[in-house]
């Protein structure tokens, strides 16, 4: 299956002001560089068992600058890399909500804290002891002063 960005992608290729001579020399590169759609076909299915694109090229057998000199210079080709590199996501959502509609509470539970986390998020506050800052500071009269704790290090003692 086969997830397709809603997102418009740009490309300097398929720009209107790049001329038809850079074009047809960014083609020159990437048919020197071996393109092939063998090599699109292991990317894309690298990608979608969820490879970085340095994974994607090891396995492919090409160098990231290669990638990135067809990703900048083949339309078609910066698509389907997006696509590809796209669809573990959404697999993974379609997973979550699949299991949160069969009631899975932990899920639920789970996809709020990170979605809506200004209200679900599990917060923790770090303060020393008795509330006092973590590092041995007060602040006095909007100055900032050492701790005079035992805690404080002598350094910061006067």
């Amino acid at each position: 299956m086969t997830v397709q960005s809603t997102e418009p992608t740009l490309s300097k290729a398929n720009s209107p002001s790049v001329s038809q001579e850079t074009k047809n020399k960014s083609l020159e590169i990437a048919e020197q560089s071996k393109y092939s759609d063998e090599i699109v076909e292991v990317l894309t299915k690298a990608f979608e068992d969820g490879a970085t694109i340095t994974e994607a090229c090891h396995i492919a057998q090409i160098d990231r600058k290669t990638y990135y000199n067809w990703r900048d210079s083949i339309p078609d080709f910066f698509h389907k890399m997006d696509q590809a590199q796209e669809y573990p996501d959404a697999v993974a959502k379609m997973v979550t909500v699949k299991a949160m509609k069969k009631g899975d509470v932990d899920t639920a539970k789970w996809w709020l804290e990170r979605r809506l986390k200004s209200e679900f998020s599990l917060r923790q506050e770090h303060t020393g002891k008795d509330g006092e800052s973590l590092f041995g500071w007060q602040n006095d009269n909007n100055t900032l002063q050492p701790n005079a704790s035992p805690e404080s290090p002598a350094q910061f003692q006067e």
